[in-house]
């Protein structure tokens, strides 16, 4: 459960280059690969929900990680309250 968020990211972007790699003239399997990608991104964000604690107003499911150490460039990610439902 370390990289939820980076998960919840870009598993949609993967899904839709896979889509505009398979090209025209597959329009049913293009929507049920994009439904499935879309239940797979729901089912990860519920332990969002489950897990989160209300009682503090700190970051949450907290990733870091050094990009361009050479200017101290990070990818950092994290939510609270108000950024849990979107």
């Amino acid at each position: 459960m370390d990289n939820i968020l980076s998960n919840l990211i870009f598993l949609p972007v993967i899904g839709a280059l896979v889509i505009v790699g398979l090209g025209r003239g597959r329009d049913g399997f293009c929507r049920g690969f994009a439904l499935l990608v879309s239940g797979v991104v729901f089912a990860m964000s519920v332990p969002l929900f489950t897990r989160f604690r209300e009682d503090t107003a700190q970051m949450q499911f907290v990733e870091h990680v050094p990009w361009i150490r050479g200017i101290g460039a990070n990818y950092s990610l994290g939510i609270d309250g108000i950024s849990l439902p979107l």
